[in-house]
């Protein structure tokens, strides 16, 4: 049988160890992606591209998620007709007025849990004829059809090189 003293003293190594653990974990989810990064997968300036949209998420997104993005009008979104995604399932409806794009999960898919990293594609977009002009690109996501907007901070896109052919 166990006296008071080793009682406490194995509470006070569960309690160390259980603390590392939540703490490590923690760590690994702050460090393991950034908040926000919006990516053209080409950089050929004036040339289309298909853009990344990476983040970590907020809160769970329910499968009637959506995503407004505004770009500056120097990205062409004229050609802008597909969006995907490999971390969420069902499919995505796609708008666009002037510099402003709308997706919507279709509500087929699987709820996306909070803290996942998640990437959205969209294709395609005209990059900037320019890339030292404005490149910052605000994200709202609203987690459901129910739920308020929340804002990502403006987000500068970068740019991927890409190898030429010959």
């Amino acid at each position: 049988m166990l006296n008071r003293k080793q009682v406490l003293r194995m509470h006070l190594a569960v309690s160390g160890m259980l603390a590392l653990v939540l703490t490590s974990a923690a760590w690994a989810q702050s460090s393991k992606q950034p908040d926000l990064r919006i990516q053209a997968l080409s950089a050929q300036p004036g040339k289309p591209s298909v853009y990344e949209i990476a983040f970590t998420t907020r809160e769970a997104l329910s499968p009637e998620a959506e995503f407004t993005l505004e770009f500056p009008t120097e990205f062409d979104l004229s050609h802008l007709q597909i969006a995907g995604s490999p971390e969420m399932t069902g499919g995505f409806t796609l708008a666009r007025e002037k510099q402003t794009v709308l997706v919507k999960r279709s509500g087929l898919g699987q709820r996306v849990a909070f803290g996942t990293f998640v990437r959205l594609r969209l294709g395609s977009i005209g990059n900037p004829k320019n890339f030292a002009g404005s490149t910052e690109v605000t994200l709202q996501v609203r987690a459901s059809a129910q739920s308020a907007a929340a804002a990502f901070a403006k987000q500068r896109v970068t740019f991927q090189a890409t190898e030429k052919r010959e």
